[in-house]
């Protein structure tokens, strides 16, 4: 086993991230190679933190010290001292975010790209400056990146409320089952229409979501629509948040990372899709490869 030099952890309400650096090759989409040596990345949810630290463990992790940040940085610091023997230190969750979205568009070729389900990616390098960056993960938060971070606003409205409510209604166990209802369904079934309020040959554009669900028997809808519908009015809402918030800036594209999006490529759509249709095709909506990890990999990189 190859020597491990450093490890950076991000635990949010939903999800463990761990970014670590070896001398071995890459062996998934995600890894990449640094100017540290490889850097490797891996996702867990926070219910399975034990197999986070079983994996640790299997790469033979010897740290003094664990920078951590999120949340779990507080709820979990014991714990990961006590199994790891180490010294966990907190790092400031804008401060991660920031490190983590330098050192990727520092170490990352064409870190950034466009995409729609016509065109698919379209890379973007170098990455514009400034720019907003809007962080989906269980909730939202928007900043504006130039030479420093800077939080401008966010919603309660996010990754976790999608999964709470398909977790609620649908029964499903984990974002990832959402995501594989998401992808069979059909949210015009349950959306209430501006054609099904003013006439069948009117407008097909959404009116209200999940609208039908108020009019019908609740059996008589399936469950893959309801879950496309929860995932459109999420990603919809925050577009459209996130380019009111670069409007006030003057600031036209808006960047969207985070666990939400996790590279499903019909997630970065729907997204595209809301900043278009708000910005009357003045916005643009970016995305990066390693959306999901900023906030590990700032903890990887930054100077503890």
């Amino acid at each position: 086993m190859a020597n491990i030099g450093r490890f950076g952890v991000d635990i949010g309400g939903t999800l463990a991230k761990l970014a670590y650096i070896d001398s071995l090759p890459v062996n998934s989409d995600l890894d990449f190679i640094s100017s540290k040596g490889t850097v490797h990345l891996r996702v867990y949810e926070n219910i399975n933190i034990p197999k986070l630290l079983e994996y640790m463990q299997s790469l033979n992790f010897n740290d003094p010290v664990l920078p951590m940040t999120g949340g779990g940085s507080y709820k979990y610091c014991s714990l990961f001292e006590s199994t790891l023997n180490t010294k966990v230190l907190k790092v400031d969750e804008m401060e991660s975010l920031f490190k983590g979205f330098t050192a990727v568009i520092n170490e990352v070729p064409t870190p950034a790209y466009k995409f729609s389900l016509e065109t698919g990616k379209i890379p973007l390098d170098p990455m514009p400056l400034p720019s907003l960056l809007c962080n989906i993960g269980s909730g939202v938060s928007v900043c504006k990146i130039s030479n420093k971070i800077e939080r401008l606003t966010g919603t309660c409205l996010g990754g976790a409320t999608a999964l709470g409510l398909a977790s609620m209604f649908l029964g499903v166990k984990s974002y990832d089952e959402l995501l594989e209802l998401c992808f069979i369904g059909n949210a015009d079934n349950v959306d209430l229409l501006y054609s099904d309020i003013d006439k069948p040959d009117g407008s097909p554009v959404l009116a209200v979501s999940l609208g039908k669900l108020a009019l019908g028997e609740k059996n008589a809808f399936k469950r893959e629509d309801i879950a496309k519908s929860i995932i459109n009015m999420v990603a919809y809402n925050i577009g459209h948040m996130a380019y009111l918030a670069g409007k006030l800036e003057d600031i036209g594209q808006v960047c969207f990372i985070g666990n939400f999006i996790r590279g499903y490529d019909y997630i970065i759509d729907r997204i595209s899709f809301a900043v278009n249709y708000w910005s009357a095709g003045n916005g643009v909506a970016l995305f990066m490869k390693h959306d999901g990890y900023f906030g590990a990999l700032g903890c990887l990189f930054g100077d503890n």
